[in-house]
């Protein structure tokens, strides 16, 4: 009913514990920077066309 890769993220990221969703990756995306130490979101700068 769905894509694939979204019954792969749910069973990993949703499901179960096996895996912590990858934030800092998820939100590069989107053209934020992440600070995995801070837990602190800011916009980045310049963001790529990724």
């Amino acid at each position: 009913m769905t894509y694939p890769e979204i019954r792969t993220f749910s069973r990993d990221y949703i499901e179960g514990t096996h895996h912590p969703i990858p934030l800092k990756e998820y939100l590069d995306k989107a053209g934020f920077n992440y600070d995995e130490t801070t837990g602190t979101i800011s916009t980045l700068p310049n963001p790529g066309s990724k």
